[in-house]
């Protein structure tokens, strides 16, 4: 079965420009060389050879062939990619710490397959929202805290969460912590029966307050303050963890082709996990101080963001024409070229719809048939402060923009 629109699955692929696309949501967002090895091999054999990392850490295979579906999906269940039906998989989404296991107080792993199983095993959870998503840290790396359950672990046996990245409850033993998301989600669900049900959790605390969910889990609502998000600078290139080392590298746009994933998982074959972070970057923990700078020196021939100051890392760009049906233009190239002209924040997107940044950014580029709308602190969909404009003079547009707003500072 394929869908237009939507999310996609490995069971429920969505056509796309450029043919079907199968997003394989990985366990811990990990995957070992050997599978991504495998998955660029998939990726040739059954699609265009190119690859997309999404903002929820999955891999997605693009220009599948409707023909070639019965085939990647028997190659896919043996390999234990597959859930048992596509209701358990939409609500799979699991988001873990791109370094548990090597840092902070608890390996949040095991806790996060424990959800999981929860989540495919109970038919009352496959009630939940596509979008609505849990994630899991512990560390220096914190994913944040959006999520509408997002779980830190505080202690070697004890976690809080944050609900919608709104209010902290807690702290709770680490054994009851399925119990806890499980009252959670089912609060949640409890909400929904309403003429106009919210759709993620942060609209449903605003709506009723935290008081039903406190209530629900049984704990009190405290005061928390999480580590800061890191930056690039912080998780790209070789970097000490501890007493061992890490090797972080941006995917540009978020795309890489088959045989650069192949070459990567190649040059990483002596770790024993990669990992994949709603950053777009891969990141290979476990190393030797050595190995990571060697491999870190290797990896620079692909085309990966290794360097902080890269200032592609500052955009944000969908596919664009002709891989999306609904792109009225070119986006990565013409990311690539507006980049540098960029000082803060740039969206590039192909429509209004906005799919790669859906807040607002300090720069949005949107293409049109005419040519490239520019939104100032907007949405894509926002009213643009010019229109039609050829590539050159957005670059013109945008140094202009980038050097008032600096002065301005």
């Amino acid at each position: 079965m394929s869908v237009k629109g939507g999310c996609p699955g490995a069971l429920t692929p969505m056509m796309s420009g450029d043919g079907l696309i199968v997003r394989l949501r990985l366990s811990c967002n990990e995957a070992t060389p050997a599978l991504l090895r495998d998955i660029a091999g998939w990726s040739e054999t059954f699609g265009n050879g190119a690859l997309d990392l999404s903002a929820r850490g999955n891999l997605q295979l693009r220009g599948l062939r409707e023909a070639a579906l019965p085939e990647l999906t028997e190659v896919l269940r043996a390999a234990g990619l597959l859930d048992a039906t596509a209701a358990a998989e939409a609500v799979r989404n699991v988001l873990v710490s791109p370094l548990a296991g090597f840092d902070g107080p608890l390996d949040v792993r095991p806790f996060a397959r424990a959800w999981e199983r929860a989540l495919v095993s109970e038919p009352e959870l496959w009630r939940l929202p596509a979008k609505f998503g849990a994630s899991f840290d512990a560390g220096a790396f914190p994913l944040g805290d959006d999520a509408d359950l997002a779980f830190r672990a505080v202690k070697r046996d004890a976690f809080v969460v944050r609900l919608g990245g709104l209010s902290w409850l807690g702290p709770f033993a680490a054994e009851k912590l399925v119990d806890v998301a499980s009252a959670l989600a089912r609060a949640f669900l409890a909400s929904q029966e309403t003429p106009a049900p919210p759709r993620r959790l942060r609209e449903a605390l605003r709506a009723l307050g935290t008081a039903p969910f406190a209530e629900a889990a049984g704990l009190p609502e405290i005061p928390f303050s999480p580590p800061p998000r890191r930056r690039p600078s912080d998780y790209l290139g070789a970097q000490p963890l501890g007493a061992q080392a890490f090797v972080g590298m941006a995917l540009p746009f978020g795309r890489i082709s088959a045989g650069d994933l192949g070459e990567l998982a190649a040059l990483a074959q002596d770790a024993a996990t990669l990992r994949l972070t709603p950053w777009r970057a891969i990141l290979v923990p476990g190393l030797s101080g050595k190995a990571a700078r060697a491999l870190a020196e290797r990896a620079r021939r692909l085309p990966l963001i290794l360097d902080p100051d890269d200032p592609r890392l500052r955009v944000a760009a969908c596919p664009g024409a002709p891989a999306c049906s609904s792109a009225l233009g070119e986006t990565r190239e013409a990311a690539a070229r507006l980049a540098p002209f960029a000082a803060h924040a740039l969206h590039v997107s192909g429509c209004a719809k906005g799919c790669a940044h859906p807040g607002p950014a300090p720069f949005t580029v949107v293409a049109t048939a005419t040519g490239y709308d520019l939104v100032a602190n907007g949405r894509a969909d926002a009213a643009p402060v010019a229109r039609g404009l050829s590539l050159n003079a957005l670059a013109e547009r945008l140094a202009d923009l980038s050097r008032s707003t600096e002065s301005a500072a």
